[in-house]
């Protein structure tokens, strides 16, 4: 193939999927409620594209309104603070994002006043694009741009095994670094090293499953985790639907399940794990009236 019509395919996978990704700079998310004269108040969180959708529901399905922090970058230094509803499974649904926890709180107790009090008449909350979506909209732009010019100025007909400066320099005399003959196959032209590679990697991981499946069936006990509502266990959180299964020492467990009745929001429950045998877990309430 000539290079010009590598770098004029790269130029236009660029173009094509950086404009696909900066479409999710862009999406946004919006809240609106409203309650008329004598009917109960409806509420509609909606999603804009490229993943389109809008969901309606009633204020009562709406256990709590809550504040999140996130962290990221670097020694996570960077925070942010966003606002999420959670229905009465646990289940979230997040809103809105703020640099600062104030704005963030300032929100949350609006939502809730109208919430709590039947005279509101309406709420309505609707993120708009920060400066960073367009950062990186001209970002993505910029690149490909520079890219498009690159393949424009490549001369025609000129391909890469035969361009000028590999031309001028004789096989096998390039000079620099060069791999251990041991190691030598790893660098060969073709797919082949990279298919063996990766095909090594499988069979060693395939390998390293069994034993350790073998292991946990003779030593251990299994524990099926199948989320009715929100639950918390060793660390792992499961939303509601979600499930896992894991391997345990014999013994007790705890497990934190998400209870909007209760004081705390979380019910403390107890399931043992015996030796050979698989424990399920349906992750549910006690208040909800179901035997575990």
């Amino acid at each position: 193939m000539q290079a010009r019509t590598k770098k004029l395919a790269i130029a236009a996978l660029w173009l094509v999927g950086g404009g696909g990704t900066t479409s999710f700079a862009f999406q946004t998310r919006s809240l609106t409620c409203t309650r008329e004269l004598g009917a109960s108040a409806r509420c509609t969180f909606a999603v804009s594209r490229p993943f389109a959708y809008a969901v309606e529901f009633p204020p009562g399905s709406v256990s709590s309104v809550e504040v999140f922090e996130r962290t990221s970058g670097k020694g996570n230094t960077h925070h942010t603070f966003g606002v999420t509803l959670l229905d009465q499974r646990g289940a979230e649904t997040e809103l809105t994002r703020y640099a600062e926890r104030a704005q963030a709180e300032a929100e949350r107790d609006e939502l809730s006043a109208f919430f709590a009090d039947p005279r509101r008449p309406s709420y309505a909350l609707a993120e708009t694009s920060g400066i960073g979506a367009y950062l990186y909209f001209f970002g993505a732009l910029g690149v490909g741009a520079f890219l498009l010019v690159r393949a424009l100025r490549t001369p025609r007909g000129v391909t890469p095994a035969h361009s000028p400066a590999s031309a001028a320099t004789p096989a096998n005399t390039t000079p620099g670094w060069h791999p251990p003959r041991l190691l030598a196959w790893f660098y060969q032209p073709g797919p082949k090293p990279l298919l063996y590679f990766f095909g090594g990697v499988v069979a060693i991981a395939a390998v390293a499953q069994f034993i350790a499946t073998s292991y946990a069936d003779a030593h251990q006990g299994w524990v099926e985790l199948n989320a009715a509502a929100r639950c918390r266990f060793q660390g792992a959180e499961l939303l509601p639907g979600g499930s896992m299964r894991m391997a345990l020492e014999p013994g007790s467990y705890a497990i934190e399940v998400y209870d909007p009745s209760v004081a705390s929001r979380w019910e403390t429950q107890h399931f043992d794990v015996r030796r050979g045998e698989t424990t399920h877990v349906p992750c549910r309430p006690s208040s909800s009236g179901s035997k575990r």
